[in-house]
C-alpha cells in the first residue's frame, strides 16, 4: 500500500544534507514532489524538517509542531520528582538532628524547622533557576511556563510548612505559618518571573528550542547564549543572597547591633532565605514563639506584587522577541 501524495512517507530518505534557507534555519529535502520538506509538497520549501526524522511514541505517530516528544517524557514531572527528593532529604536531616535529643519539645522543633525552612528557601533560590537556566528554554508562554513551575515548587513546600503549626511537633502559630508559606509563594513569583526574563533574553540571542531544524540539523544559535546563562544564574545569586551578605557584612547580623525591628523588617526581607529567618525569628520575650509584625506583611504583599510585574515583563519580552525572529 503507498502512501498517498498528501501523507509523509516514514520510509523515504532525505535526499542530501540539510541546507540552511534564507532565515538560516536547515531544510530537509526529502525527496521528490509531495514530500514534506519539498517544493510542491503540503509543508513547502520552508518546512523545517520530514517527519521521517521526528521521533515517535510507541504508537507511531510523531509530535505535531515539535522536534520530539521530551514535552511528555520529562517536564514538569523531572522537577517534581527532583524538588520533593530535595525536600525530603531536607526534612530527613532535619530529623537527624534531633537524634541526639532526649526529648521533641516544641522549642526543640522550633529551632529545626527554622533550618528546615531556611533549606527550602535556598533551595527555591538556588536549585530551581539552577536546573531550569541549564536545559533549553521552553516554546511555549514564558509567563505560563513559569506559573508552572511555580505550583510545581510551592505545592509540596506547603506539605512541610503547615504540620509545624501542630502542637506536638513544632507549635507554630497560624499567622506564622501563614507568614512563612506567603514568603515563598512571594519569592517564588520573583524567581519565576526572573527565570522568565532570562528565557525570554536567550530567544532574543537566537535560542529557537522547539524549531525541529535547529534540533536536528545542529544550527548554532546567537554566540552570547552560553555566557548569558551564567551571568544571569549570577544575578539570581545576587537577589537571592546579596541583601544578607550586605547585612553580615555590616555587622547588622549580631543581635547587640539590632536597631528597632520595625525600622530594619523591609531590608531583612529582601531575601528568600533572610525573609524566612526574619519571620521565624525567636520573640520570646513578647511571650510568643514567633510574631508576624505588619511591616513584614507588607513587604510579602510587595514581593508578591513584584514577581507578577517581572512575569508580565517576561511575557512581553517573549512576544517581542518571537516577532522579530520571524
Amino acid at each position: 500500500m503507498h502512501p498517498s501524495p498528501d501523507e509523509p512517507d516514514a520510509r523515504r530518505t532525505a535526499g542530501g544534507p540539510p541546507d540552511p534557507d534564507a532565515n538560516g534555519l536547515a531544510t530537509v529535502d526529502a525527496g521528490g514532489p509531495g514530500a514534506a520538506g519539498a517544493p510542491g509538497g503540503p509543508g513547502g520549501a520552508s518546512a523545517a524538517i520530514s517527519d521521517h526524522l521526528k521521533e515517535r511514541d510507541v504508537f507511531g505517530r510523531v509530535p505535531k509542531d515539535r522536534a520530539d516528544w521530551s514535552h511528555r517524557k520529562g517536564e514538569p514531572r523531572v522537577l517534581v520528582l527532583a524538588w520533593t527528593i530535595y525536600l525530603m532529604v531536607a526534612v530527613i536531616g532535619m530529623f537527624g538532628s534531633l537524634a541526639a535529643t532526649r526529648g521533641l519539645t516544641p522549642d526543640v522543633m522550633r529551632t529545626a524547622t527554622r533550618g528546615l525552612f531556611v533549606a527550602s528557601a535556598v533551595g527555591l533560590a538556588v536549585l530551581w533557576p539552577m536546573v531550569r537556566l541549564s536545559q533549553r528554554i521552553p516554546g511555549g508562554r514564558l509567563a505560563a511556563e513559569g506559573l508552572r513551575d511555580v505550583l510545581v515548587i510551592v505545592a509540596p513546600v506547603q506539605a512541610v510548612i503547615w504540620p509545624q503549626s501542630l502542637w506536638f511537633l513544632a507549635a507554630w502559630p497560624l499567622d506564622v505559618a501563614l507568614a512563612v508559606s506567603g514568603v515563598l509563594i512571594a519569592w517564588s513569583l520573583v524567581i519565576a518571573g526572573l527565570i522568565a526574563i532570562g528565557w525570554a533574553a536567550l530567544r532574543a540571542l537566537g535560542e529557537r528550542p522547539d524549531d525541529p531544524a535547529a534540533v536536528y540539523a545542529g544550527v548554532a544559535p546567537g554566540p552570547g547564549v552560553a555566557w548569558f546563562r551564567v551571568v544571569w544564574m549570577v544575578v539570581l545569586l545576587v537577589v537571592a543572597f546579596g541583601a544578607p551578605l550586605g547585612v553580615a557584612l555590616a555587622g547588622g547580623m549580631r543581635p547587640e547591633n539590632r536597631p528597632d525591628p520595625g525600622r530594619t523588617v523591609l531590608v531583612r526581607m529582601l531575601s528568600p532565605t533572610m525573609a524566612v529567618a526574619e519571620v521565624l525569628r525567636d520573640r520570646a520575650p513578647t511571650g510568643r514563639a514567633a510574631r508576624v509584625m505588619p511591616g513584614q506583611w507588607l513587604a510579602i504583599g510587595v514581593t508578591a506584587a513584584s514577581g507578577v510585574g517581572l512575569l508580565g515583563a517576561a511575557s512581553a519580552l517573549g512576544v517581542a522577541a518571537a516577532r522579530r525572529a520571524e
